[in-house]
């Protein structure tokens, strides 16, 4: 007797509508698949926030259903100013444009009640002049359990798209000043952090952009206090010739140089610096010290990715703070009584991070990308203790809820309520594309862009987890790709029991569908 198949979930995603949005703003624009998930997990955050202020608001007026004006009050307690009054004209719009539409309709039924020909159906969103979903909208409101009436989801929808089409906006132009047409997570993290309003809204609410990297900005009493150094280096490095003219030595950097290349460099890039064996090694013995139930716990990739980005911005946000002790005290060296002076808000116990595999060139970039411009001491090995106490802060409230929810796995919606409820956190990512790529060391460092194929993907894989899936599963449907109509079964067997003969350009052998690909193409 065969089992009936579970019905799928219906998805919460907003993706297919923020392509459209984006295509609308940027024609010719397109996006990363993580910057993608970033916007739609904003999107979900301030759906959520809306309908939980418009219910409790509904429940303080001592009324059971949500409306249009619900949905208006908690933008304004919610919003700033101008994004409040921007976002409220927005709604305004959509609600008479749906009620017009409605009220035509229904004239236009009366006077045609003889005529046996049904009018088409029409979408809320066309109706309404929008392109953001208003039945999902609906369904983000219903979660919470009370009535919805007509008019609030076509008015939060018009709000999410507003919104959408803000952040949209702002990344897009920064994507072009670095030449570029498609979005990437460090276009939305500049666009939001050198926009007051967004950046106000993001602060009041704790929202978290991993991935961002860090907004280019090189002090200027670096600056000056570069130019000043070169040039006295300079005058004392020329020399007298024979004839009385002045002869420089051979072609050196500047004192200097090399480290303001490298802050350069770094603030443009959001990848990883930390290795992330270590990371992995050192969250793996956090959790041995903070678990006490004597079973095992393991850990999801998407969390330690998620993880291993929240530890580096706070590095860098603490080197930031310590270098502008440094700065006020006349000096362009890092010191430890600087980084102590950054770190004294926080219990930081000396020598807890002795353990770890960490090694100083990494935590160097990162102090670059900070804007550090030299380091005397051993910072690194203080910024090591640091690493072991945010492992600590975050891994050990995962584990309390873990063993609460009595599970044995921490993955990302586990880490996620734990940095919410207990360190006011709200990460804003959701990397499900990690399973995409092969190779350990790029998965969370490469971008792709977006398709058409992927937008639909998303809206049907939304809620699957990446535990979830089987290896098996991806191998076989990766094999289907090839299409063998015209060759034997014997042949098959054989191509897939041959071994690759191509080598690649690193002297790596290909993965065994490109030989596969290569033989049927061969018999063919």
């Amino acid at each position: 007797m065969t089992s009936a198949k579970k019905a799928p979930k219906p998805s919460r995603s907003f993706a297919t509508y923020i392509q459209k949005v984006l295509k609308q703003i940027h024609p010719d624009g397109g996006m990363s698949l993580q910057s993608m998930d970033t916007v739609d997990s904003i999107l979900r955050y301030f759906a959520k926030l809306f309908a939980r202020d418009a219910r409790l608001l509904a429940l303080d007026n001592d009324t059971k259903t949500i409306s249009s004006r619900e949905i208006n009050t908690a933008v304004n307690l919610l919003f700033t100013k101008e994004l409040a009054s921007n976002a409220t004209a927005a709604g305004q719009k959509a609600l008479d444009n749906y009620l017009l539409f409605e009220s035509n309709r229904t004239s236009d039924k009366n006077s045609e009640s003889s005529s046996t020909m049904k009018a088409p159906k029409t979408m809320k969103q066309t109706k309404a002049g929008l392109l953001c979903s208003v039945s999902l909208v609906e369904s983000h409101l219903r979660y919470q359990g009370v009535n919805v009436g007509q008019g609030a989801p076509v008015y939060l929808a018009a709000v999410l798209e507003y919104l959408a089409a803000e952040i949209l906006e702002l990344s897009g132009l920064r994507a072009r000043e670095n030449k570029r047409t498609r979005i990437k997570v460090c276009d939305i993290y500049n666009a939001v952090e050198n926009d007051p309003e967004l950046h106000d809204l993001f602060q009041q609410n704790h929202l978290v952009l991993l991935g961002g990297g860090s907004v280019p900005n090189i002090d200027h009493r670096i600056i000056e206090a570069h130019e000043t150094k070169s040039a006295k280096k300079l005058s004392r490095k020329a020399g007298t010739g024979t004839d009385g003219s002045v002869v420089k030595n051979p072609h050196r950097y500047r004192p200097g140089t090399v480290a303001l290349r490298e802050i350069r460099q770094q603030q443009k890039s959001n990848r990883l610096r930390l290795c992330k064996v270590h990371v992995q090694k050192a969250c793996k013995t956090v959790i041995e010290e903070h678990n006490d139930s004597g079973k095992q716990i393991m850990m999801s990739q998407e969390a330690r990715v998620a993880i291993h980005y929240v530890v580096e911005q706070n590095i860098v946000a603490m080197f930031r703070e310590a270098n502008e002790w440094c700065l006020h005290a006349d000096r362009t060296t890092l010191s430890e009584r600087d980084l102590q002076m950054a770190i004294r808000k926080v219990d930081v116990v000396e020598g807890s991070g002795e353990s770890l595999l960490f090694t100083q060139p990494p935590i160097t970039l990162l102090a670059r990308r900070a804007g550090v411009y030299r380091m005397g001491g051993n910072v690194w090995k203080i910024m090591k203790d640091y690493i072991h106490f945010l492992l600590s802060k975050y891994l050990s409230s995962s584990v309390t809820i873990l063993r609460h929810q009595c599970r044995q796995s921490i993955n990302l919606k586990v880490l996620s309520e734990s940095m919410s409820t207990c360190h006011d956190m709200n990460l804003c990512v959701i990397p499900r594309k990690i399973r995409r790529s092969k190779r350990s060391d790029e998965t969370d460092n490469t971008d792709g862009d977006v398709t058409d194929d992927d937008v639909e993907e998303d809206v049907q894989d939304d809620l699957v987890d990446e535990d979830d899936l089987d290896d098996d599963e991806v191998d076989d449907e990766e094999v289907e790709d090839v299409e063998d109509e015209d060759v034997e079964d014997e042949v098959v067997e054989e191509v897939k029991v041959s071994k690759p003969t191509k080598h690649s350009g690193n002297g790596k052998t290909s993965p065994p569908k490109r030989a596969l690909r290569s033989r049927v193409r061969a018999t063919k």
